[in-house]
């Protein structure tokens, strides 16, 4: 045989051999899951699936799924997840070339924001709004309930002329077979009250700021049975309130309070928004509360040096709950020095408002934001009740102030960074709960009379003194 020969015997022989390995060859299928709808994190448990082939993969905590020896060719890839589910939107539906061996990445993520709200809201979309969507289910058993009203409230301040028109708002939705709702058109630039309501009975508030994130997902846990849970009906064209009494239901919430680092945090209060019971936690962090009213409801965590936080918890009928709360430190912020000069460096509001001559005049009462957060107050009522001569007074509408005038106690006037925007009637210091926050006032003056600044003084048509906020905005 020819040495050309031999050679192209030698060939034919390896492609013989090489060719079986081209014909088995497979490669490796990898990728994330990404949620940019509900959490803006990897999506765990999402069941990803190659359709052609009919393979099934899940993710795991980090989003992370992975197929082994996948054959050459062009597939379609696509996931499933109860976070879609409830929206009733399916997940894209991306190529995948794979090739005869190596490692293949593929990404997958929910639909944008903004394409998913315009799914799920179709026409007009009104500035700064959002989406809230998610599911009701029994507090009982976890079986989803239909018929029950999912309704947001929240507060607009108008500039009318010179004066601030207070305006409640509300915006509500039935849920519907399977317990679902979606309420389009949420402010997404404010705070808003979303509740769940069973008749009279409801669960919630949770406190819902969409942002740019556009949606956001709550699922109700709705009380049956639980009479504490009971709604109480406040003033014309308002939503419906919680009781502001001390609640005696039937569930049992205790926990843990810790740093990122996971040291615990001692004398944090912690208390249930919208009804009045708190609690402190002990040198170990843990905290217990007791006679809650069942359903889904929120936590507040105040501790000094950490910044207040919310937690969404889920009170059974008769049972206990556990959960853990991690603070974040709060960022300290510097003053801002001069090189011309040294200025008061004291959380007060700015000089050009007048606070500072009124506070050396001693014409009232005055309470600067460095003294606010010293003692963390809970709420708008508690900070103002830190002022001497400011009584601290809780009515069916909802806890509210009184300073003693000529008259005896009445209800003052209020002001806002200068702005008259309530005059002693009942009811305006509830309103104003969620839309002033302590850890936002600077300074606070208290005028009972008969010495009132001219710009403060509504006696002649309230016959009472008033109160004046300033806020760091």
């Amino acid at each position: 045989m020819s040495r050309r020969a031999t050679l192209l015997s030698c060939v034919a022989v390896a492609a013989i051999g090489w060719l079986p390995t081209v014909a088995g060859a497979q490669a490796n299928v990898i990728g994330v899951v990404y949620d940019s709808l509900a959490t803006r994190a990897a999506l765990f448990e999402a069941q990803v699936t190659i359709v052609e082939l009919g393979r099934i993969a899940w993710t795991d905590k980090r989003g992370r799924f992975k197929f082994d020896t996948v054959k050459a060719g062009h597939y379609t890839i696509t996931f499933m997840h109860p976070v879609l589910d409830s929206l009733d939107v399916s997940a894209p539906e991306v190529s995948l070339d794979v090739p005869p061996a190596g490692t293949v990445v593929a990404a997958l993520a929910t639909p944008s924001p903004a394409t998913t709200y315009a799914r799920l809201c179709p026409g007009p979309k009104e500035l700064k709004t959002g989406a809230v969507y998610g599911r009701v289910h029994a507090a009982t058993d976890g079986t989803p309930v239909a018929g029950v009203r999912v309704f947001g409230t929240w507060l607009d301040m108008l500039l009318v002329g010179t004066r601030l028109k207070r305006q409640w708002r509300e915006t509500g939705v039935v849920s519907g077979s399977r317990g679902e709702f979606l309420l389009c058109n949420v402010p997404n630039d404010v705070a808003v009250d979303i509740r769940a309501a069973r008749g009279v009975l409801a669960a919630g508030p949770v406190q819902v700021q969409t942002g740019e994130q556009l949606i956001a997902h709550i699922d109700f846990k709705v009380p049956i049975t639980d009479s504490s849970s009971r709604m109480l009906a406040g003033d014309a064209g308002r939503a419906l309130r919680a009781d502001t009494m001390p609640p005696s239901g039937t569930s049992v919430l205790s926990g843990l309070v810790r740093t990122f680092d996971g040291k615990p945090v001692a004398d944090a209060l912690v208390g249930l928004l919208g009804f009045n019971v708190s609690a402190r936690t002990n040198a170990a962090g843990q905290f217990a509360l007791a006679r809650l009213p069942s359903g889904t409801r929120t936590v507040q965590v105040r501790a000094v040096g950490a910044t207040p936080t919310n937690v969404i918890v889920d009170l059974p009928e008769g049972g206990r709950s556990e959960t853990t709360v991690t603070l974040e430190k709060r960022a300290p912020t510097l003053a801002t020095v001069s090189v011309q000069g040294t200025r008061d460096t004291r959380d007060v509001p700015h000089s050009s408002t007048g606070f500072a001559s009124r506070q050396k005049a001693a014409l009232g009462k005055y309470l600067t934001g460095d003294e606010i957060r010293k003692f963390q107050p809970w709420s708008l009522v508690d900070a103002l009740a830190m002022v001497t001569g400011v009584r601290r007074e809780w009515s069916a509408s909802g806890p509210s102030i009184t300073i003693r005038g000529s008259k005896g106690q009445c209800i003052p006037s209020i002001f806002l960074d200068g702005m008259s925007i309530a005059n002693g009637e009942r009811g305006d210091i509830p309103e104003l709960e969620g839309f002033i926050k302590p850890e936002e006032i600077s300074g606070v003056e208290v005028y009972p009379g008969p010495f009132i600044p001219p710009q403060f003084d509504r006696t002649q048509q309230t016959g009472c003194g008033s109160v004046a906020i300033w806020t760091r905005r």
